[in-house]
Order: C-alpha cells, then structure tokens, then sequence
C-alpha cells in the first residue's frame, strides 16, 4: 500500500472532509476505477483533543495560526504506480493546497559492537572543544536530568529490556518495530544510559524518557499523527526528539528533515508553540552522491526555499535543526551530512559509544553496546541531552524553563559553544554546545538571559521578565 498525503481547501469541505472528499475525487475523476480510501492522516486523536492543542499553542504563542487538522487527510493505494499517477493528478486540482507521497525511509549509520567496560570511549562527553562537558552540568543541580522535565524520543523501536536503560511507554505509543530497536536503544543511550555494568553512563541517566513509534497503533507509518500524539503528554519545557528523514519528493536518493514535508511541518511548529523544543536531524545527505545536501538549494513543490534564512520564502517551524562533525579536533563537517544557514548546531556523527548493536540485532541479549554509533541521528541525540540538562538545570535551580526560541539561540550561539573546523559560514553546520559556557552563563548568572518565558513545572502558568541578550 502507498499513501499519499492531501490537505484540501477548508472552504470547499465541511465536517472532517472525508467522505465528500472521495466523492469529490470521484466526481472530478481523479479518482476513477482505482481501488482507493480516503481517511485522516492523523488517526490517533480525535478532533476535540486536536482542537485542545491548538488552543493551548495559541494561548501560550501569540504568533501562532492555528491549524484545522481535519483539513489533513490520505490516499490509500493498491501500489505505488497508481499513486504516482493519482499524485500528479491531485497537485493539478487547485482544491487542494498540497500532496506528497509519504515515505518510511529510517535514520541510521553504520556500527560495530563493542566490548565492555566503556565509559573511557566516551569522548564527546569530554569538555570542550572535543565534547559537550558534561561534567560542568553534573557538578550543578538537575544537571543530571534530575527535575519533572519529560522528552519523548519518535522513531521505529527501542530495546526496552536493555541493561542499561529504563524506558517508559505512554497511551498511543504504537509498534515497536523489532528491525529497529537497536538503533532507538542507541539514540536512548547517549541521552539516559544508565551504569548497568558496562561503566557507560548517559548526558542525563536521571531524566524521564518516553518513546512514541512512527508505526501507529493502526499499524501505519504517519509521522505527522506521531509528533502530535506525543503533545498530549509534554508540557511547555519538555523535549521532543524527532529520529527521523525524509527522502526527496521527486529525488528518490536525497534525505532531508523530516518538516519538508507539509504536514510534518505543522505538526512541528504545533510542538514549539506550545513552548515544546524540538530537535530534528538535519539528515543523512545524498544516498547516490554519498554526500550532503545544502539545504538553501532545497525548493519545496511549488519552488519555495523554506530552508533559506536569508529567502524571502523561508518558513522556519521553530525547531533546533541538527548536523554532523567529526569526533576529532577541530570537528570537521562529515561528508554525508546536510547543512546551510537553517542549522542550528552540530555535535558528533561518528564513533559515539551507547547502547545496542544497530544495523545489527542484539537478539536476545540485553547488555549489547556499540562504539560506532552515528549520523545525524547520533548527534541530534547529543544536542537532545544538552537541552535536557539545560532545561533540567533551569528548573531546578529558579523553578522556570526555557521555550523554544530561547533554547535554540542559546545552543546555538558561537559564545557558548565550539566552532567547526572551517568555522560557522563556511561550513554551515551551525556550532557544537559547550555545557560548562552554558552553565556559567545561564545557570550560575540567570540575569544573563534575555526575554524568557517563566513557567511552573507544569507548563500552566507564564510570565514574561527582560534581561540583556544571549
């Protein structure tokens, strides 16, 4: 079966759009003998708790439009030549806003196991400018991830009897597709592993991780209704990690982020309005070339730069887009990974050392680990444990979290983190977060913040205060 993914003009569907939109599809004979469905692209909530989060997200980001998700719907098809054909046919029908056909293609590297103990190879914990120096929030509290701050990890499957890991299902979570499990196992260690016998130990083991599968309860891969079904669970201040890529809607062999898609993109700028931050691979580049994609030379389907800051077309969903360097000093720019003025930060995309043994399967044991993790994928993980700990520390220490504006300037500022190899306008990679200049200068000086949102531990209540700039 492939899906193809529609959003109609609300004008010209009432209700959820379902059945008029078949029978739409039929009366303009876009649709003509092809056995196909129309349903909701998001499956999981129904429309009122749809509506709720809308409401909250506008309520707490006055520059948010709110979205009618019901306007979001899909093609089911027998095979992927209909939907080829059907696909041109809708793009050609001005009564709807956009198609695509959705993918499933996965994130991931290529690694190796490792033998224990392993603590020592840790390397991009290490203080700057070779790692992230962990030590500096550990040394503060909540620096270990230990506060009420929640993350969800989306991606296809997790070790959830892993040694060294303590993973938590939440309503909704969806399938937990075994091929990929060591690969969640491997995201999930560097952000929380846990001492359970190895020595290795993750950038925050205390923090409380959920997972939510792109593979739906219905047994459908949707990431859209996968992102919006983990809002119902965070609050402002929490971290969402996406682990995952999209392939080119015209270029089989290209990745990009995952907001390249339209859907995808709302469901994301949702999250961040909702004071939600969001951390996103940049992606694993061009599968042909073997090399990455700039992504201001990305045009969209109707030939928008949404990627290009400086573009008058540039849509920006809110979140911390993520990128690839090398493990050695100075971090040079992988080959494979995408880059441009979108990104926001990069952190290691190799030789990472954390739980599980993907591509490979652990099988049946539950004490496997690897020294070759990687990708964007890896070091999207290792921003994700920087904003936890930071956000960790900020609760801990003034009872306030950061929103996501505030989190992804201050990640991404070259005051506060390390440059790459041929520095941040060349290589366009953004800079690698150092956490001892964030905890001096956010942690032990709060006054050092610029405007903030103040919030409770449950993301209720805010404030506004003004102070100098990052």
């Amino acid at each position: 079966m492939t899906r193809i993914a529609i959003k109609v003009k609300e004008a010209l569907f009432s209700g959820t759009g379902i059945v008029s939109t078949l029978e739409y599809l039929i009366d303009k004979k876009i649709l003509g003998t092809e056995n196909c469905q129309v349903k909701s692209l998001f499956s999981t909530l129904n429309s009122e708790k749809l509506e709720e989060l809308t409401r909250r997200a506008k309520a707490l980001d006055s520059g948010y439009q709110p979205i009618n998700f019901s306007s979001f719907q899909v093609l089911e098809c027998e095979n992927k030549e209909t939907a080829t054909i059907l696909l041109q046919r809708l793009r050609s029908d001005k009564s709807f806003l956009w198609a695509y056909m959705e993918d499933n293609y996965s994130i991931g590297p290529n690694f190796i196991s490792e033998k224990k103990p392993i603590a020592c190879n840790q390397g991009y914990l290490y203080n700057a400018p070779e790692g992230i120096g962990v030590s500096h929030a550990w040394k503060r509290k909540g620096g270990r991830g230990d506060s009420s701050i929640k993350f969800v990890d989306i991606e296809q499957g997790w070790l959830f009897d892993h040694e060294s890991l303590n993973l938590q299902r939440i309503p909704d979570t969806g399938i937990n597709y075994s091929p990929a499990r060591d690969h969640g196992a491997g995201v999930m260690g560097i952000i929380m592993m846990r001492d359970g016998g190895s020595g290795g130990i993750g950038i925050t083991p205390q923090v409380k991780g959920s997972v939510m599968s792109l593979y739906r309860p219905d047994g459908i891969f949707n990431i859209p209704d996968a992102i919006v079904s983990a809002l119902q669970f965070l609050d402002a201040g929490d971290i969402l990690l996406l682990e995952c890529q999209v392939l080119d809607a015209d270029n089989s062999h290209q990745l990009w982020p995952v907001e390249v898609r339209e859907a995808n993109f709302d469901a994301i700028r949702l999250a961040t309005a909702l004071g939600i931050t969001v951390i996103e691979p940049s992606g694993n580049g061009n599968i042909k070339m073997s090399c990455g994609n700039c992504l201001d030379d990305f045009s969209n389907q109707f030939g928008q730069k949404v990627f290009d800051t400086g573009h008058i077309d540039y849509m920006d969903s809110g979140a911390i887009i993520v990128a690839a360097a090398s493990c050695d000093v100075p971090h040079r720019k992988m080959y494979f990974t995408n880059y441009g003025t979108r990104i926001n930060c990069f952190a290691w995309g190799e030789k990472i050392l954390t739980a599980g043994l993907y591509p490979k399967s652990s099988g049946m044991a539950n004490n496997t680990y690897t020294r070759q993790f990687g990708g964007t994928s890896g070091a999207a993980a290792i921003v994700a444990g920087v904003a936890i700990a930071l956000q960790s520390m900020m609760e801990a220490n003034y009872q306030c979290r950061l929103f996501p504006k505030q989190m992804r300037e201050i990640l991404g500022s070259l005051s506060n983190g390390t440059e790459s190899a041929e520095g941040i306008e060349k290589d366009l990679i953004g800079v690698m977060p150092d956490l001892e200049k964030i905890a001096t200068k956010f942690v032990d000086k709060f006054d050092g913040l610029m405007d903030v949102i103040r919030v409770n531990c449950h993301g209720k209540e805010t404030s506004m205060f003004r102070s100098q700039s990052v």
